[in-house]
Order: C-alpha cells, then structure tokens, then sequence
C-alpha cells in the first residue's frame, strides 16, 4: 500500500489503454468517416459538443481533441471552434423574445411562463435521466444485502451458494454503479446545458431591453445603469444556479427519502422512523451553524474590505505621515483591523470545525438510533441488516441536508 507508482509506467499504461479502448470504440461504434478527424478541421457539424456515436455520447469522449491540444499546449480562441447554433445566445434569446411576445398577448404576461416554454422540454427530457439514477441508488444497499446473505452459511444453503450466484451479484453490484454514474452524468449535462441556455437567453434579454429605454426611464432607480447591471449579473445568475438543482427541490430529494425511509421499515421496522426523526431533529443545527457561518464570512468580508482601504490611504499617504510623525497611529489603526479581521477568521474555523464534527457524525447518531431502537424490540442485528441500513443512511443524508438549500435558493432566485 505504501509503495510509490512510477509516474512515467503509470502514465505509459493509461495511454496504451486509452488507445486500445479507442481503437474498439471507432470500430464498434463510430459511423464510418472518409478521413480522420482532426481538431483543426471541426466544423459546425462536428464540434466538441456533437457526438457522432452512442458510446461517445455515453463517455463524452467527443471533446478528447480539446483535452488533447490543451494537454499539449495552452488553448487559444482560434483554437476552439464554433459552438453549436441551438447554443448561441442569438438563438435561445429570439426564442425567449417570441414566447415573451405571446405572453404580451395574455391578460397576465409571465416571463416565468415563457421560460418554462422555451426551456421546459429540455429540462424534461434531462430530468428523465435522473429517475433511474435516483432509483439506481438503492441497488447498492440490496445487492449488498444480498451478497452479506449469500456469504452467510447460515442464511443460504450450501447448494444454493454457488460460484455462478457470488459473481453475478458481484457484476450486478458493478454494473449498478456503472449506469448510475452515466445516468447522472447525462442528466447533469443536460440540465446545466438548459441552465446556461437560460443565463444567455435571459441577459441578451435584458441587455436588448435596455437599450431601448428612452432617456426618462433611464433616469428613474428601477432601470438605471446599476439596476440593469445587476440583473444582467446577480439576477440571473441567481436564476443558472438554480435550475440544474431544482429536480432536488421539487421531486428527486421527495422520491428519495420516500424510498429509504421505506426500504429502512422493510429492514428495520419501526425503528426507521426513529432514525428518521434523530436525522431530522440533527439538520435544523447544521442549518443553524451553516448560517451562523455565513453571517460571520460577511462581516469578515466587510472587515477585510476596510483593512485593505485603511492600507491604501496608509500607503497613498505615506509622505504627509511621515511628515507629521504619525506612522504610529495609523500602524495602530491597521493592527487593530487585523485583530478584529483574526478573531472573526477563528470564530469561523472554530464553528466550521465544529459543523463539520456534527454533520460527519450525523450517521452515526441515526445509526445508533436505529440499531438501538431495533434490538430493544427483540430483534438481532445481523450483517445483512447492519450493512444495508448503513449504506440507506448515508443515501438519506444528502436529500435531507440539499432540502433547506434549494428552498432558499428556489426563494432567491423567484425575487430575482
């Protein structure tokens, strides 16, 4: 274990594999080409963002020539090519402008409305990508609870454990995680493609629209060069990190606690819903010391800010201070900042350190909740129940801690 690789073998192993596996991709799943393709000659038909096979579709190796010629050297804009038409600002944004137009028609235009029309199919379609990775997630803790059962000479007989059964639960374990991972990858790709659709469509929408102010409604605070500037900005920025996530707020965080806390009582009986509570009862202190933390980062931030002021003016000023002796007060201004700037930066490690203990330890306290409540009833915790509900309690930590933070965000981005 404690052996160091050669980086140079290492290195020399992973490109001949890279090139074995190409060689079989081009052969098996790549469409017949007249000539190879070169970074150079990539047109609009064929850019990094078009896959010309299933596989390359699957494994995203459609963009190697970038990650190649970046290896190799810096990457420069004529280096890239053109980027696909259904992805220029251009496009989405005279899309948005027609829907908007058909909601200037109706009695309560929506720009809501619209946006869910020009980008709802394609966030759709992404979302059902995620279906089957959300599902996908429970394979592990059943096929682990069938392997600890099939292992167990006292759970299976002799002549049902054979050799044929151990390696197909072990190939359905992999090929679970293989799937999952491509699923979700698929769906991250899609969502975060309609997300940035979105941000482009939304600030060529805004910018268009300022342009045509006259100079009244410039004066006024709503539509001033700040204003639009800030919605150009924060505003939709807002509105880009919301959409990839928001299938957590609206379906995929429900769907997933449902399942676990089901699968956990199928285990476990009675007992889930003990954990369950311990794992609620613990998340309203992450989230209390999440915030506490962000609320000492902005005052840390505000603190800095004027420490690096205090040192400029200290600096720009440096001959009147001089002159009049008085580099000792205003040394003593600055060092007093910093305390202040210190002390806040140890308050926050000290609070995220302890976050950071609550939150990890979080699994555990459910764990023991459960297993407690469990063997109180009578029952005898064994591996093939212990394992299982281990792994179903990591699974329910992540939708029960994303929750509160997509409703925040889901409110941010609505008043943006």
């Amino acid at each position: 274990v404690g052996r160091r690789r050669d980086g140079r073998g290492y290195g020399l192993r992973a490109a001949w594999m890279d090139g074995i596996l190409s060689n079989v991709k081009h052969r098996l799943f790549s469409d017949p080409e007249p000539a190879a393709r070169s970074y150079g000659d990539l047109d609009e038909k064929n850019t990094p963002q078009t896959p010309v096979s299933f596989l390359e579709s699957v494994t995203f190796s459609y963009i190697n020539p970038v990650l190649d010629l970046g290896f190799t050297r810096p990457l420069g804009l004529d280096d890239l090519p053109a980027p696909n038409t259904q992805d220029a600002a251009q496009t989405v944004c005279d899309e948005l402008q027609t829907h908007w137009d058909e909601e200037l028609l109706r009695p309560k235009p929506s720009l809501t409305r619209a946006c869910l029309r020009t980008f709802g199919a394609a966030f759709v379609a992404g979302n059902l990508f995620k279906v089957p990775q959300d599902l996908l997630v429970f394979m592990g803790p059943f096929l682990l609870q069938q392997l600890v059962t099939f292992i167990d000479p006292d759970l299976t007989p002799q002549k049902d454990a054979t050799a044929v059964r151990g390696f197909g639960l072990l190939v359905a374990l992999m090929v679970a995680q293989v799937a999952q991972s491509c699923f979700l990858q698929q769906y991250f790709h899609r969502v975060f493609r309609t997300a940035m659709h979105a941000r482009a469509a939304l600030g060529s929408f805004v910018y268009v629209k300022a342009l045509a102010l006259s100079n009244d409604a410039r004066q006024q605070d709503d539509f001033s060069t700040g204003a639009i500037v800030n919605m150009m900005q924060v505003d939709v920025e807002r509105i880009n990190q919301f959409i990839p996530y928001c299938s957590n707020l609206f379906w995929s965080s429900p769907l997933q606690i449902a399942v676990c806390v089901t699968y956990l009582y199928l285990l476990v009986g009675y007992a889930a819903f003990a954990g369950f509570g311990a794992m609620v009862a613990i998340l309203p202190l992450n989230i209390y010391a999440m915030t506490l933390l962000r609320t000492i980062q902005e005052k840390n931030m505000s603190r800095k800010d004027e420490r690096v002021r205090a040192v400029s003016e200290l600096l720009s000023g440096i001959r009147v201070l001089k002159l009049f002796a008085w580099e000792g007060p205003a040394s003593k201004r600055v060092l007093d900042l910093r305390a202040l700037e210190v002390k806040a930066l140890f308050r926050f490690g000290v609070l995220g350190a302890a976050q950071g203990v609550l939150w990890s330890s979080a699994p555990a306290i459910v764990a023991l909740t459960i297993f407690a409540v469990y063997t109180s009833q009578g029952n005898v915790l064994t591996l093939s129940v212990a394992l299982p509900v281990l792994s179903l309690i990591s699974i329910l930590q992540f939708p029960l801690a994303v929750l509160p933070w997509m409703l925040m965000s889901y409110v941010g981005a609505s008043i943006a």
